[in-house]
């Protein structure tokens, strides 16, 4: 309760946000956002840091989904200010990258290919939402690397293995353009691995 309080909290803040001295509105939501965020990203960092193996991913990945779906909720009120929304929330889900925060991989997984994350940013106009995504499975991909190279995968990097096929064989049938656009630096990212 306390978490999904504080994600309306975070919504309610940014929507009725105005800034007077400027008629930029919008920048004036996503500066506020981006302040936010960058709290929360600080807050995970420490967690990570302090608690090392016993890090608890749970309550992180439940605010930042939480502000996913009320964003959502208030598509329509937020108008050109609910895209640049989403980019910042993907800025904060590449500075929480599994290379950097292994301890939170799982739950960044299931961010970004959130229903409310994914497909808005590859559905954006003029494609303006593909480079952002595109540095995300970039990121998830350099984070497999190693356990792909070595050939033999435990238990958790198997189900990271599994989850991310999901992933690509939803970005597959859904946007194989993006998949096209960006086939080079996406098969760079993947090893060579030998049988």
């Amino acid at each position: 309760l306390a978490l999904d309080a504080m994600s309306k909290l975070v919504v309610y803040i940014v929507k009725y946000h105005t800034d007077t001295s400027s008629g930029n509105n919008v920048q004036a939501k996503v500066h506020f956002l981006t302040k936010i965020v960058s709290i929360v990203v600080l807050v995970v960092a420490n967690k990570h840091e302090q608690q090392g193996h016993s890090f608890q991913q749970k309550p992180f990945f439940r605010l930042f989904s939480s502000m996913l779906s009320d964003f959502h909720a208030i598509e329509a009120e937020l108008g050109p200010a609910y895209f640049v929304v989403l980019l910042s929330l993907s800025d904060a889900f590449s500075s929480l990258q599994p290379i950097y925060f292994p301890g939170f991989t799982f739950s960044w997984l299931t961010l970004i290919s959130h229903r409310l994350f994914m497909p808005k940013l590859l559905l954006s106009e003029n494609r303006e939402g593909w480079a952002a995504y595109h540095k995300l499975l970039v990121a998830l991909l350099k984070f497999l690397n190693p356990f792909l190279r070595s050939g033999s995968l435990a238990l958790s990097s198997r189900n990271l293995y599994r989850g991310t096929l999901r992933l690509l064989l939803v970005l597959l049938h859904d946007f194989p353009d993006f998949l096209s656009e960006y086939y080079y630096t996406l098969c760079d990212a993947i090893p060579d691995v030998a049988s």
